[in-house]
């Protein structure tokens, strides 16, 4: 199914849970998302990553805030961090 999928190069770097890494190449990124259906989520080296590229402000939508703890600990003892859960529409809003 994704194989025939018109896919397009990201306008903005994509981790995939896969690989912990960055991917532009349309046909490299379907290759991935196949894998990634049944392979290990390398989470805590993607939050390295993308830390390492900058980010300081990890968001996570959804009701549990599961990634957000483990967020936490992945990142404990950097500064300038902010992890958070938005488990619904009216927090998302608040989040400017």
């Amino acid at each position: 199914f994704l194989k025939k999928q018109d896919f397009k190069t990201p306008e903005f770097p994509i981790y995939f849970n896969a690989t912990a890494k960055t991917e532009a190449d349309p046909e490299k990124i379907k290759d991935i998302m196949c894998t990634q259906m049944t392979s290990s989520v390398y989470w805590t080296q993607i939050i390295g990553n993308i830390f390492e590229a900058g980010a300081r402000r990890f968001v996570e939508p959804g009701p549990k805030g599961v990634l957000t703890r483990m967020n936490g600990q992945i990142l404990s003892g950097k500064d300038d961090i902010e992890s958070v859960s938005i488990p619904n529409m009216q927090k998302a809003q608040d989040l400017s």
